[in-house]
């Protein structure tokens, strides 16, 4: 069997002896030749303190090494045995090996952040990089993109990768939207400071940044309300073909995925971060009345609001 490359978890700071660990154990035990190269991604970084130059290796992915082997019951016991490892990578039984090009990609984009954070270590250095993110894993993404901000003066990435945006703060991240017009707008997130922007920011990272590419948003007050329309948007699209929310660039999200409260207060607060974001935003509150049930739908969008 051809042997493939496997994302090993190590704890932090035992990589080295991890990595040296597989290598002897394999030796010791004659599986040589199932398991062929023990990798740590790292670049030799250059690093500029108290106005010297020092060449230090820096690690791109604390805790994990690639291990390029022969997937048996053997190997397979080996590396997981090994000291100070948690496991592999992946679900099931077996976990799945990396695809090569994939392995390609993460060794080609280490070395070139590791180029631009050395340029990048001058002082007042500023690096701007377009699509950063594409060809990469969310947790190599944001992972990188955490390196270059913790490392250079100013970073500025553009992407439409979720996870990279996670990397900031939300008064750092801008995001750019195209009017019907032509016009680009663009749109930036002041820091919380009342206790119902806090609350409303906690859904930043879980729900709005991962759905920055979509044009429109559409809230509902909790996880029973967006399983309910998802089944529909399902069962429309079964039966009459017609595409589903995503298809039309609308993501839906609930205002109770962050904290739980949700409601229709929840939904106002989460309306307010996302028009801010620059979304189209539809707010679905249903309320209880006389007779029956009724529901409110309120529009939101930089224009204003209006309610049917």
């Amino acid at each position: 069997m051809a042997k493939q490359w496997y994302v090993v978890h190590t704890y932090s700071g035992f990589e080295n002896k991890v990595a040296e660990a597989i290598r002897q154990r394999a030796k010791i035990f004659g599986q040589e030749e199932q398991i062929s190269q023990v990798v740590i991604p790292t670049e030799e970084v250059v690093e500029v303190r108290k106005g010297q130059k020092r060449i230090t290796p820096q690690k791109f992915f604390p805790g994990y090494v690639l291990v390029e082997m022969d997937m048996t019951d053997d190997s397979w016991h080996l590396v997981k045995s090994t000291p100070k490892v948690t496991g592999f990578v992946g679900s099931g039984v077996r976990p799945a090996p990396l695809p090569q090009e994939e392995v390609e990609t993460i060794l080609r984009q280490t070395r070139v952040v590791a180029e631009v954070i050395a340029a990048g270590s001058a002082t007042g250095a500023v690096i701007a990089i377009d699509d950063f993110g594409e060809g990469m894993d969310s947790d190599t993404a944001r992972h990188l993109a955490s390196m270059l901000c913790k490392e250079s003066a100013q970073a500025w990435l553009s992407t439409r990768r979720p996870s990279v945006a996670q990397a900031f703060s939300p008064g750092e991240i801008i995001r750019l939207t195209r009017m019907a017009d032509g016009r680009r707008q663009l749109h930036q997130l002041t820091p919380p400071t009342t206790r119902a922007e806090r609350v409303a920011a906690r859904h930043l990272n879980i729900q709005v940044l991962p759905a920055m590419t979509s044009r429109s948003v559409v809230i509902v007050e909790g996880p029973h309300d967006r399983a309910a329309l998802d089944a529909l948007a399902e069962r429309i699209q079964r039966r009459e073909g017609v595409p589903l929310p995503a298809a039309r660039g609308v993501a839906l999200i609930d205002a109770a995925a962050a904290d739980r409260s949700g409601g229709s207060s929840g939904v106002v607060r989460l309306a307010g971060l996302a028009k801010a974001f620059g979304f189209h935003t539809v707010a679905v509150i249903s309320g209880k009345v006389a007779g029956g049930s009724c529901h409110g739908v309120s529009r939101v969008s930089s224009h204003g609001s209006k309610r049917s």
